[in-house]
């Protein structure tokens, strides 16, 4: 069962961790068509957040809905 760690009203992502501590991002992606993105996240990815904070996750999110991360999808839906 995923936990919720964070969510952004603004930029339309939900931070979220399994019970082993793994986070994963999920993003809606889209426009006319609304769909969501989950990621994995990297060691590497958590510790910048861990440094930088939101705007770090805010970046991550953004990146996303241009169709970065692919190799890191663990779900569309």
């Amino acid at each position: 069962m995923m936990k919720r760690e964070f969510i952004s009203h603004e930029r339309w992502y939900e931070l979220q961790s399994d019970e082993n501590d793994i986070l994963y991002l999920d993003v809606v992606c889209g426009g006319a068509f609304m769909y969501s993105v989950v990621i994995r996240m990297t060691d590497e990815q958590v510790a910048r957040y861990k440094d930088e904070g939101v705007p770090y996750l805010d970046d991550v999110a953004y990146r996303v809905t241009k169709g970065e991360f692919k190799e890191q999808i663990v779900e569309k839906k």
